[in-house]
């Protein structure tokens, strides 16, 4: 928790905590127009409205059970971090939730993707089973890479700090 506004946001301003699960749902809910709207002009799949039967239960539902994927590896890494730090209660969840939120965005943004790239694929449609693999796989994905990012920030940091410190001098030769 390098950034002051972490502490802020999580312990001082606790009816935010809510909205932010409230907003990832309403992201997560908005995946299914777009999901729609994607297949329909990149698969030309869908021509009528209402919406046909087959778009529920082929579009939806594998979306939906993708995301009980990914929430299933939340649950996971959020056990494994609970067992590790040993403190808090399971109550911390919705904290947890809320200063992780952006994270938990970029899951939501790449399990839609992995279950678009799978309809395109798949013009049979894809069953429950690989939908909720599809989700955990992409959470577990979408983590790794996030990792690496934080790493990368890590290392980088000092060497910019440095740079920022001492009047944003550039050695000779570069930046004109």
């Amino acid at each position: 928790m390098s950034s002051p506004f972490v502490p802020f946001l999580a312990f001082q301003v606790r009816w935010w905590q809510p909205v932010s699960l409230v907003g990832l749902f309403l992201i997560a809910v908005a995946g299914i127009p777009l999901l729609y709207l994607g297949l329909d002009v990149l698969g030309g799949r869908f021509d009528d409205w209402p919406l046909p039967t087959d778009f529920w239960q082929g579009v939806v539902a594998p979306y939906w059970l993708a995301l009980v994927g990914s929430v299933l590896h939340l649950l996971v890494a959020f056990l494994k971090r609970d067992r590790a730090e040993l403190s808090g209660s399971p109550l911390d969840g919705l904290r947890w939730i809320h200063i992780r939120w952006i994270q938990f965005l970029q899951g939501i943004l790449g399990v839609g993707f992995v279950v678009f790239a799978a309809l395109l694929v798949f013009d049979e449609g894809i069953d429950w089973k690989t939908a909720v693999l599809l989700g955990y796989s992409a959470d577990s994905f979408v983590d790794i890479q996030l990792q690496r990012f934080e790493k990368a920030v890590s290392a980088a940091t000092p060497t910019i700090s440095a740079q920022l410190k001492g009047g944003g001098k550039q050695p000779e030769g570069e930046g004109k």
